[in-house]
């Protein structure tokens, strides 16, 4: 029985781990989706819990349990007091200053020969 529910959770940390490396890619590639670093908190705590009922299920002695429950506890302290700081009204306008900042300077959503068409004033521009 352990070894079975060992397995299901190994499989289900794997696709976790298949899920934050696809975020991270599709954000990469598109800019579009939460930035990794937003990501990255839950992941954590998430994959700290399931390694820690891994260390449960498969017998592994009580320090490693401890840091993966450790672990999960700072990742989520940390998730929840960078989303405390930024709903704050100053530091929330001040996120959306620099996010709509990047969007006028780098708009993600053109294509190449869009962007080039923008850059060169000799170009007409049409979209």
């Amino acid at each position: 029985m352990a070894d079975s529910v060992s397995t299901v959770i190994d499989i289900v940390i794997g696709v976790t781990l298949l899920e934050g490396l696809a975020l991270w890619g599709w954000h990469r590639s598109t800019g579009r989706g939460l930035p990794p670093l937003d990501l990255l908190p839950s992941f954590g705590a998430g994959l700290c819990l399931m390694l820690a009922l891994r260390f449960v299920m498969g017998g592994g002695t009580w320090p490693w349990i401890v840091a993966c429950l450790l672990g999960s506890g700072l990742a989520h302290g940390f998730d929840l007091r960078r989303r405390w700081s930024s709903a704050r009204p100053e530091i929330r306008d001040r996120h959306l200053a620099a996010d709509a900042a990047r969007a006028v300077l780098v708009p993600r959503h053109l294509a190449a020969e869009q962007l080039d068409a923008l850059a060169d004033p000799a170009k007409p521009q049409t979209m």
